[in-house]
Parts: C-alpha cells; sequence; structure tokens
C-alpha cells in the first residue's frame, strides 16, 4: 500500500462524517499536530470524544485515528523498509474496527486489499 492510498482513505472517511463530526476530527486533529511532543494527549482526546464526538460518527471517527497513527508512524520507521507494512496493519486494523461496528465478524486474516475495499465501500 502506498502511502497516497492511505491519504485517499482517510480522506474518504472523513468525507462521510457529519458536519458535527468533521469539526470533532478537526479539532482532535489540530490537538494532536499542536501539542509538545512530551504531552500526553489522551485527557483532552477523552474530553473531546465523551462531549462531542456523535454516536453516528464514532466508528468513523475510531477508523480515522487508526489510519492518521498508520499515517504518521511510518516515519518512526521511515527508511528501514517497514512503511509499507505500519501502514497495511493500521488499514487492516481500521477495516476490522468497521466491521466490528457494524456488527459484523471480524476476520483476524483479512488481507490488505480486502480491508481497503471494505473502508472504501463503507
Amino acid at each position: 500500500m502506498q502511502r497516497i492510498e492511505l491519504v485517499k482513505l482517510i480522506e474518504a472517511v472523513i468525507a462521510k462524517l457529519s458536519p458535527k463530526g468533521r469539526e470533532t476530527w478537526e479539532e482532535m486533529e489540530q490537538l494532536a499536530l499542536m501539542r509538545p511532543l512530551d504531552k500526553d494527549l489522551t485527557p483532552e482526546l477523552l474530553r473531546i470524544w465523551e462531549t462531542e464526538a456523535l454516536a453516528d460518527d464514532q466508528a468513523s471517527l475510531k477508523i480515522l485515528i487508526l489510519l492518521s497513527i498508520g499515517l504518521a508512524a511510518e516515519y518512526l520507521v521511515e527508511n528501514s523498509g517497514e512503511e509499507k507494512r505500519f501502514r497495511e496493519v493500521f488499514v487492516i486494523k481500521a477495516a476490522q474496527v468497521w466491521d466490528h461496528a457494524e456488527g459484523r465478524l471480524v476476520d483476524p486474516d483479512i488481507t490488505v486489499e480486502r480491508a481497503i475495499t471494505r473502508l472504501k465501500r463503507s
């Protein structure tokens, strides 16, 4: 999986959010981008999640968090040859979260291709 494919998946999930969901995602994303590197964001993210995330958007927000982690985590392994694998792992996890949220059986052996297809369909 190429980085651009992951970015397109993120954009597709954002497009499916309600207007309030997009605002919530933007707030969470800004918090993550602007924070000092040594600061734990968990309390602030949980506050946003508990007070602003609509039930209909929660699965999509979880998926965005996973896909964004996959995108950001590749910098930790940059030039090691593992970047692609990091992206793939987080795409697979995002598809599994989506299946669970929709009440479907979660396939522990889903391929990255099927995960991408699943996320594009959702």
